[in-house]
């Protein structure tokens, strides 16, 4: 997939979040560890903000 021209840095992290809820805490970490400030998360599902939610205090739990 070819990135934007002249915006390549924010394209640098854009990764798929499919897996598991631990395959996906296992990126967060990864990321945060390399420097990365921001992600930018594309809930799905039937309920997706609530899986959003849960996913959000999971992440704040063991930060």
């Amino acid at each position: 997939m070819a990135q934007p021209p002249g915006r390549p840095e924010e394209d640098a992290h854009a990764h798929d979040m499919v897996g598991t809820r631990a395959a996906c805490l296992d990126k967060v970490r990864r990321w945060q560890a390399a420097g990365v400030q921001a992600l930018f998360l594309v809930p799905r599902g039937p309920d997706p903000l609530g899986q959003m939610q849960l996913f959000l205090d999971e992440v704040a739990s063991k930060a």
